[in-house]
């Protein structure tokens, strides 16, 4: 018994793909941000507590492909403490010594 298998495969496979893509995205954003903030607190142990912030922030976004980034930050931040609590101690001090003399 004798078989013959002849195959023959032929493929041609031509295939052009293009893609073309144009994005135009221009988005901006805007933001200006003015935070005045002042604390003052006052208690016994004489603690004086004064902030005072001035965030200016702007942010300006352009997109092209291309992106733009700008910031701006301005902080002015004050911090002044006073304590008296040495003080207090110390003279507490010296009255006990003195009452037990």
């Amino acid at each position: 018994m004798f078989t013959e298998y002849d195959r023959k495969y032929t493929q041609t496979s031509l295939i052009t793909e293009k893609y073309t893509q144009t994005s135009l995205n221009t988005e901006k954003y805007t933001q200006t941000s003015l935070n005045t903030e002042k604390y003052t607190q006052t208690s016994l142990n004489t603690e004086k507590y004064t902030q005072t912030s001035l965030n200016t922030e702007k942010y300006t976004q352009t997109s092209l492909n291309t992106e733009k980034y700008t910031q701006t930050s301005l902080n002015t931040e004050k911090y002044t403490q006073t304590s008296l609590n040495a003080f207090i101690e110390y003279v507490g001090k010296i009255v006990v010594l003195t009452s037990m003399l």
